[in-house]
């Protein structure tokens, strides 16, 4: 699921007060702090949570972000009816170290119609996909 997407210039993406700048300056420190993380014994991973309604820029700007820094995008759609559990853990080991992960679609993932006669749908809206923190 490496995707070889155009980039596009940082200044191109137009987010509201200087969020992309400070978004980039915050993965720059990021990729520079490895070893403070390790030091810890503290799993060394950093998630964005990008909302809005479908074409304001969100993959855009990601798309922007990896060139800018040099980063390679794993993208990983999560409305994909191929994506199981096993699957999608697959993905996520086969990322390459500093990648930057773009999980797609991930209002898909929670939304399902639960059948007439299927057992009630668990707290990850049926999928098998559990909510976990990033640090786990």
């Amino acid at each position: 699921v490496l995707d070889a997407r155009p980039t596009r210039p940082l200044d191109t993406v137009v987010l509201e007060g200087g969020v992309a700048q400070n978004v980039c300056k915050d993965v720059q420190r990021f990729l520079q702090s490895e070893q403070w993380y390790v030091a810890r014994g503290v799993p060394y991973r950093r998630g964005y949570l990008l909302h809005g309604p479908p074409g304001c820029g969100k993959t855009s700007f990601i798309t922007a972000l990896a060139g800018e820094l040099h980063l390679v995008i794993c993208i990983i759609n999560l409305a994909s009816r191929e994506l199981t559990d096993d699957s999608l853990l697959e993905l996520l080991s086969e990322a390459p170290r500093h990648s930057i992960l773009l999980l797609e679609d991930v209002d898909a993932a929670f939304k399902t119609a639960p059948e007439p006669s299927a057992p009630a749908a668990d707290s990850a809206g049926g999928r098998g996909i559990h909510n976990r923190r990033m640090n786990e």
